[in-house]
């Protein structure tokens, strides 16, 4: 039987899994390996909210009291974001 604490800790691992796989699928459509079709305006602000995402997650590492946080996680987001952006400026 799954505790309170256990429960809440699979729910937010579900919704972090989740919202991964969204990420990928929108990134999928962006870069044309799945065709996004009259849903190309969706997939155009999908980016630049992954951009905005992975910005606000850098601003939370650098905030971090944790100096593993400050120094791998950070940089990886930091550059993920660019990544997010340089796609969220194409055409």
């Amino acid at each position: 039987m799954i505790q309170g604490g256990q429960a809440n800790l699979l729910t937010l691992e579900v919704i972090a899994l989740v919202v991964t796989l969204l990420f990928m699928l929108i990134i999928a459509a962006k870069i044309g390996y799945v065709r996004a079709g009259r849903f190309s305006g969706i997939v155009n602000i999908g980016v630049w909210l992954i951009f905005a995402f992975l910005l606000l997650n850098t601003l939370g590492n650098l905030a971090s009291g944790i100096s593993f946080e400050n120094m791998v996680f950070a940089p990886i987001t930091i550059i993920l974001a660019l990544c997010a952006f340089r796609l969220a400026i194409e055409r």
